[in-house]
């Protein structure tokens, strides 16, 4: 129930967008969503936006760690990684939330979170991000 009310703003803003779209520009419907539903939509949105990076625990434990090896192991090494390379001891670190301390576990004994698992994703995403990464 929880990831579904996550989502429930999303889905309304795209269903006011796609009323605004498709209705008849001058119909009482059009200038009804235009007027109102629109930008309580957006607001919505923003707002859902806000709750959900305020709400959500850093570092979430699904695949963030990894995403975040991708763009550090692209900012290092400055090619693209493959599934067989390891991430840096510091993201480990991070993982296990004991940075700027060394990892507990070495990257051979971390399983899966011991590789860069995400290294087949398209790098478009992960080469936008690198600006961010170096501020």
């Amino acid at each position: 129930m929880l990831q579904l009310s996550a989502y429930m703003p999303s889905v309304i803003a795209v269903v006011v967008l796609a009323v605004l779209f498709f209705s008849r520009k001058k119909s009482g419907v059009f200038l009804l969503v235009k007027k109102y539903l629109f930008p309580l939509a957006i607001a919505i949105f923003f707002t859902n936006g806000l709750v959900y990076l305020y709400g959500m625990p850093y570092w979430n434990p699904i695949d963030e760690g990894s995403h975040f090896a991708y763009i550090d192991f692209l900012a290092k090494e400055k090619r693209l990684p493959l599934l067989s390379d390891r991430p840096a001891e510091e993201v480990l670190a991070i993982a296990e939330r004991v940075y700027p301390d060394k990892p507990k576990i070495k990257p051979e004994d971390a399983g899966l979170a011991g590789y860069l698992y995400e290294a087949f994703q398209p790098p478009l995403y992960y080469l936008t991000a690198l600006p961010f990464y170096w501020m």
